[in-house]
């Protein structure tokens, strides 16, 4: 509560300043139906907050603009990109890979209402509160895992619900889908690709190993890399490998890196 009260004296300077924050969420943190209010659609929407994990997603999200280009020099011609995918009667694409319940996916669908976005995420329970939270019909939310080959899985479930990995295994319960996969699909429906972001907890280790020219065709790429939470791993190896085979500018902010070709022009 110290906190929520503290980010509005903040939010309430830089109003003053005339730098206020894009989204205020107006609930305080001990409710779990949490409102939120985004002052560049002049519109209120609420989202359902189960646990202090949610919660924390949200903050980081939306209190903190995780995802928002506000920071990245080239914004103005990532937002071109989008307008220019629209102009040709096309959707742009936006793939979310590690889900969680909807929290990012509810981001980018109110930053980019013309976009279509396939989440993609592999816990039952974290699915339903996505695709309750995601109903538009520009929304696909899929019970899956992301990997670099289409295939099966198990899902090692963790105390906290964000921290769930899948595994690949014959027979698992969890249906493994690649980036090449649904790419194909989506441009088949007329989609062009646009954004893919990626919080696997670790699985970027598989998703990367091969099957990877589905990079060429993002515009930008956020990704979580998890070596802090796996010592001595690797984790992160084969992504690295790939970035450094490409023409794109890497930058880090916050948690996470953004990728941005410099080829997609």
């Amino acid at each position: 509560m110290a906190r929520w009260l503290a980010r509005w004296m903040l939010a309430g300077g830089y109003v003053l300043r005339g730098q206020a924050p894009r989204f205020w969420r107006v609930s305080p943190p001990v409710v779990s139906r949490q409102v939120i209010y985004d002052r560049l659609n002049r519109k209120f929407f609420s989202l359902k907050a189960r646990d202090s994990v949610d919660l924390n997603l949200m903050g980081l999200i939306f209190d903190k603009n995780e995802y928002g280009l506000e920071k990245i020099t080239r914004r103005a011609e990532l937002n071109a990109r989008y307008e220019a995918i629209i102009a040709q009667n096309f959707k742009p694409l936006i793939i979310d890979c590690g889900a969680h319940c909807g929290i990012a996916t509810k981001f980018f669908a109110e930053t980019y209402p013309q976009a279509h976005i396939v989440a993609v995420e592999p816990d039952e329970d974290n699915v339903a509160l996505a695709r309750q939270t995601n109903s538009g019909d520009g929304i696909a939310v899929l019970c899956a895992a992301i990997g670099n080959a289409d295939g099966t899985g198990s899902l090692e479930r963790e105390d906290r619900s964000f921290a769930h990995r899948v595994n690949a295994s014959v027979g698992g319960e969890v249906r493994i889908l690649s980036i090449n996969t649904l790419l194909d699909d989506e441009r088949r429906r007329g989609a062009q690709p646009f954004i893919v972001k990626i919080v696997i907890e670790g699985s970027e280790e598989n998703l990367f190993a091969d099957n990877t020219d589905w990079i060429d065709a993002f515009p930008l790429l956020i990704i979580e890399l998890h070596d802090g939470m796996l010592p001595g791993a690797a984790n992160a190896r084969n992504f690295l490998r790939e970035m450094g085979k490409r023409d794109r500018d890497f930058l880090y902010h916050g948690k996470n890196i953004f990728s941005l070709s410099n080829t997609l022009r």
